[in-house]
């Protein structure tokens, strides 16, 4: 009876040896996963959002827009151009190693969209340079945005496959270090009821790894929030604000709702930098962040997309004559709140705020014009005084237009 006994020792201690490695294993791929994930997500984004905003700067440049110049737009290209490059052969910049896609399939799909990058690249440098015969409204501008909005769709998409991807095989994972798990306490329980402690020691070795795990999980959620939020005021940032605004679209038309969102830029912020210093600028923009996310509903989103430029959207408005409203009220608010006074260090700072609205689907048809057309009105209510609200029309989408035919013709007469 003692051999059989300790034969059973034996082979149950083999069998739990043997799970505990293929936990292991399975753990270590897990979190080989996701530090394969996490950078491959965040290149997928960076190109999404460099690859907009050259897009959009270049439409504000041709417009006739001096806040960014044709270096701006290049260097954003460049990056996304480079994180493509990532994408399919891996790379390594500052913030950390990228690893080649493995998948066949998606990366059949980026070898494309690096193709169509190169066109479309190559279309937005042809207009930045021959602005006369690309000019905003003209047969090759259309064009350039048809290119833009298939390789916007298509690179989300790719995005979104991506995720699910690596969700699919995390989840396998999950299931099956799940199931190991229970297995090897049944095995634990029945090796302590028969001779020795050494069910407590493999539990120990599994609960380690379970924490390896969990501070594998947790390091994913910080860095999803590092790459989703400004980390000077919390609020969500360029990336996060295109997601949502594309998600906001999205249901709209699949509803029949609308959607407004606020353009937001600072009067007079420069001098506060200048008279006063970065940090105290740095201040002032915290304040004015918690200021603007305490005018909106939960649900809606609060951004900061650059320097002093934030972006509310205010989604799900079952009419046009409640969008206008609400929108008329938060931008009212914000008018009041954010022109009262900033205690500051014992300093007593004012700044205002210039504010455009735009409407989705009235103003445009996609969430880069809608983007555009507020632009233009909070551009439009500086002109005017600033300290004040204007929505996106007509007559503004003339003013731009008339404003690229006069910086026109006033080269062509210094020609």
């Amino acid at each position: 009876m003692k051999l059989s006994i300790q034969g059973l020792l034996v082979s149950v201690l083999s069998y739990t040896s043997l799970l505990i490695l293929v936990m292991s294993s399975l753990f270590f791929f897990a979190n080989r996963l996701l530090v394969e994930c996490i950078p491959t997500i965040e290149a997928a984004g960076q190109i999404k959002l460099n690859a907009a905003s050259a897009h959009m700067w270049t439409d504000e440049i041709i417009a006739g827009d001096k806040s960014h110049n044709t270096d701006a737009v290049r260097q954003r290209l460049d990056m996304a151009e480079w994180y493509i490059g990532v994408m399919l052969t891996g790379g390594e910049n500052d913030q950390g190693k990228y690893y080649a896609l493995r998948d066949d399939d998606i990366y059949n799909e980026m070898f494309q969209l690096q193709l169509l990058f190169t066109d479309l690249r190559r279309n937005i440098e042809h207009q930045l340079d021959n602005p006369t015969h690309s000019f905003y409204g003209s047969s090759t501008d259309k064009y350039i945005d048809q290119q833009f909005a298939e390789f916007n769709s298509r690179i989300s998409k790719v995005l979104s496959t991506i995720k699910t991807h690596y969700q699919q095989r995390v989840t396998s994972y999950q299931i099956v270090s799940g199931i190991l798990i229970f297995v090897s306490i049944l095995i634990s329980i029945f090796i302590y009821r028969l001779l020795s402690k050494k069910a407590w020691e493999k539990e120990r070795s599994i609960h380690s790894l379970t924490e390896e795990n969990r501070h594998a999980e947790e390091k994913n959620r910080a860095l999803h929030i590092q790459a989703h939020y400004d980390y000077l005021t919390g609020l969500p940032n360029r990336i996060h604000f295109i997601e949502a605004l594309d998600s906001a679209i999205t249901h709209a038309q699949q509803n029949g709702r609308f959607v407004a969102i606020l353009f937001i830029d600072l009067d007079h912020f420069k001098a506060i930098n200048d008279n006063y210093g970065h940090s105290m600028g740095d201040q002032l923009l915290k304040v004015v962040g918690n200021r603007i996310l305490k005018a909106v509903r939960s649900y809606d989103t609060a951004a900061r997309i650059s320097g002093d430029e934030f972006i509310i959207i205010l989604q799900d408005q079952p009419s046009l004559s409640e969008c206008i409203t609400s929108a008329k009220a938060v931008a009212s608010s914000l008018i009041t709140t954010l022109a009262s006074p900033y205690l500051l260090n014992d300093l007593e700072l004012k700044v205002t705020a210039s504010i455009g609205i735009a409407i989705y689907p009235d103003d445009c048809a996609n969430s880069d014009e809608l983007i555009s057309h507020a632009d233009h009105a909070m551009y439009h209510a500086k002109s005017i005084g600033k300290n004040n609200f204007q929505f996106f029309n007509q007559d503004i989408d003339q003013k731009f237009t008339q404003q690229i035919m006069q910086e026109k013709q006033r080269k062509e007469a210094m020609h």
